[in-house]
């Protein structure tokens, strides 16, 4: 992707299901709409799937932003 998008910092924990073992991807604060978002990450059995998404929670041309991991103990 050539075009400048958001990168959103990203908390990645696995599932706490002891049948479903899958990474969950927390955004605390997301740049469109301020709210707290999780997405699945994929398998555990793989590394998380972060990268290039698009938002679903505005209304006006599609918003595309990166998930990277968190910076642990970053202010």
């Amino acid at each position: 992707m050539n075009k400048h998008v958001p990168k959103v910092e990203t908390r990645i924990r696995p599932s706490r299901s002891r049948y479903d073992r899958f990474w969950i991807l927390e955004v605390a604060k997301y740049p469109f709409c301020e709210q707290q978002h999780n997405h699945g990450g994929g398998s555990i059995d793989h590394p998380p799937a972060l990268g290039f998404r698009v938002a679903h929670c505005v209304t006006k041309p599609p918003a595309e932003y990166e998930l990277v991991p968190a910076v642990e103990g970053a202010s």
